[in-house]
């Protein structure tokens, strides 16, 4: 189903506020989990938004965060942040690997 069975769509976007925004509506249209895959630092802010409209407005989103290998955490790795601090009260389930 969906990546391994080859029928995930995706679309780029210039924004990753703008991201989240673009898999809203398709989860609320479509009933299947929206997903945003962004970068770490500045682009998880700004998809943070749509995080909070989702759990707000009950619709499943998935954000996928490219963080900074596990080896080099805590060490002040450029762009590094707690992803549990910043969507631990917004996400019904944070995730670390």
């Amino acid at each position: 189903m969906g990546f391994m069975a080859g029928t995930l769509r995706t679309s780029g976007t210039n924004t990753s506020g703008g991201a989240g925004f673009m898999a809203l509506p398709e989860a609320r249209l479509t009933g299947q989990p929206g997903g945003v895959m962004v970068t770490r630092g500045p682009c998880s802010a700004n998809a943070a938004i749509a995080v909070h409209t989702a759990h707000q407005d009950q619709t499943s989103l998935l954000l996928m965060i490219g963080l900074v290998a596990v080896a080099d955490r805590s060490r002040e790795s450029f762009q590094e942040f707690d992803p549990h601090a910043w969507f631990g009260s917004a996400a019904k389930k944070d995730v670390d690997s």
